[in-house]
């Protein structure tokens, strides 16, 4: 995101994912499918706030899933589509060497839950509790000549869950969950840019009426793309596939397309 004060930035994601294996304890127990549809769209104010570039966004998404294979097909919807949860931040830049270009920002969000839900559905698009993250994210150009410029970004996060008290009649409590996110990114020119990432998530069991799930994804991926700046539109091409998970669906590849204008 900008962090240039003044300006409006209005983001658009589209994303589809593939998926199709399903782990228990690191054993894959099946091979059936889930597809995933994403449209995203997101729109960030920044401002002086206190002293420090801030950038004020509000995210909404709607989303499909869609299953297929005999297990699955029994336990969930075949499809099921809807609206996200609404959320809410604010980016705040506590260090901003434009010069040499060094950042660090903080990003605390709370996802409210205004989303699609159904108590009587396994899956639902909303949630039915509320959500909060901290992230942060740290970018250094560490190479800077005339073959182009590279940057290291690191961004930690930390999320907590509200209760969702009305899960086809029970209650569903998460622990928090942590991830870690690193890219290097190179630029041969300002308007061209290539990236190679790297991405872990750790934590977040389940239970369900006080029983514990032992169900923590503990998954980690990489990510590959490229970025170009055309008319005033930047477009970002993003493919991801995870390496590991322990538990839930493991996606062989997931296609995120971004365009982004500043105003």
């Amino acid at each position: 995101m900008s962090n240039k004060s003044g300006d409006l930035v209005t983001t658009l994601y589209f994303s589809e994912s593939h998926a199709d294996e399903v782990y228990r304890h690191d054993t894959k127990i099946l091979d059936e499918t889930m597809n995933t549809s994403l449209q995203v769209l997101r729109v960030g104010y920044t401002t002086e706030f206190y002293g420090y570039t801030t950038a004020f966004t509000a995210v909404g998404f709607h989303a499909k899933n869609s299953f297929d294979g005999a297990t699955l097909e029994m336990l969930y919807p075949k499809e099921t589509s809807g609206y996200g949860d609404v959320r809410l931040g604010m980016t705040t830049w506590l260090y901003n060497d434009k010069e040499n270009m060094e950042y660090f920002a903080i990003t605390p969000m709370i996802s409210i839950p205004l989303g699609s839900y159904d108590a009587s559905r396994a899956i639902n698009i909303g949630e039915n509790r509320y959500k909060a993250t901290l992230s942060a994210g740290y970018v250094k150009r560490i190479v800077h000549n005339s073959a182009g410029e590279l940057f290291v970004e690191l961004s930690p996060e930390i999320a907590f869950f509200g209760d969702n008290d009305n899960a086809r009649g029970k209650k569903i409590k998460q622990d928090p969950s942590f991830a870690l996110t690193s890219y290097l990114r190179y630029r041969p020119i300002p308007i061209v840019g290539i990236f190679a990432g790297y991405q872990i998530n750790r934590g977040g069991e389940t239970s369900i009426n006080g029983v514990k799930q032992n169900d923590e994804p503990n998954n980690s991926k990489f990510m590959l793309g490229g970025a170009i700046f055309l008319f005033g539109t930047q477009i970002v091409l993003r493919h991801a596939q995870d390496v590991h998970i322990e538990n839930g669906f493991k996606a062989d590849h997931q296609t995120t397309l971004r365009l982004q204008w500043c105003f």
